[in-house]
């Protein structure tokens, strides 16, 4: 659990930043 913090946090700072909040169900979907 652990190491998926960073990736959480570097998603969501991606997010923000295109402003697409579909990259988000791509990276969870992927995560399982």
């Amino acid at each position: 659990p652990t190491s998926f913090a960073p990736v959480i946090e570097a998603s969501i700072d991606i997010v923000e930043k295109s402003g697409g909040q579909y990259h988000v169900l791509v990276i969870l979907a992927d995560g399982q």
